[in-house]
């Protein structure tokens, strides 16, 4: 799963392509490469948000991984913004930077968010940078809700979104910072199939 430049495709494909990737290491019974299940997982991640973020913007989104010498973003996703006067439209661009907040981590989800990627004193992100972090720690939807008003007080700065799993088909993405949006369901048996060509 080797990252091309320019190479641009749906969440849906990426979707595809990552179970691709690691289906002949899971079909032996081993563990994929760390470089290429940390590809994978991003490329996940990533395509799991820009469903969401599809649902959030009412468009289309597309998205691709960046090629690992450029170091950041992880992913580039883009949508079609047509909420300017009539006939006008916009192409927006997202750098997509993926983080995981680990069933182990023993600090609460918005105290880690503002440590690894939203102190403005530690990190300088562009305006166009989107925060996605994968929550695998048991979450209730209380404490997922808190994590905006915590974030606030404590001066961060950034845009936030979280992707986490309900069940084995059923995911959930939320805007966390600035402000609290969602949650989006996304059914993977819903989006499995790549979009056809019109």
């Amino acid at each position: 799963m080797e990252p091309t430049d320019n190479w641009w495709c749906s969440p849906q494909c990426m979707l595809v392509f990552a179970d691709l990737a690691i289906k002949p290491y899971a079909d032996q019974g081993t563990t994929p490469p760390g470089e290429l299940q940390k590809t994978v997982d991003e490329g996940r991640a990533g395509a799991i948000f820009a469903l969401g973020l599809a649902d959030f913007v009412s468009a289309e989104t597309w998205m691709r991984l960046v090629h690992p010498r450029e170091q950041a973003p992880d992913i580039r996703s883009m949508y079609v913004d047509d909420s300017g006067p009539r006939g006008s439209n916009a192409m927006r661009r997202l750098q997509v930077e993926v983080t995981t907040y680990t069933k182990h981590s023993t600090e609460s989800l918005s105290e880690f968010l503002f440590r690894t990627k939203l102190d403005p004193s530690k990190k300088a992100y562009s305006s166009d940078t989107v925060i996605v972090a994968r929550v695998q720690r048991q979450s209730t939807p209380s404490e997922i809700a808190a994590v905006t008003p915590q974030l606030q007080a404590r001066g961060a700065k950034g845009l936030c979104y979280l992707v986490g799993r309900l069940d084995q088909v059923r995911l959930q993405v939320v805007r966390a910072f600035p402000t609290f949006g969602g949650p989006q369901e996304i059914k993977l048996d819903r989006h499995s199939t790549p979009p056809r060509k019109p």
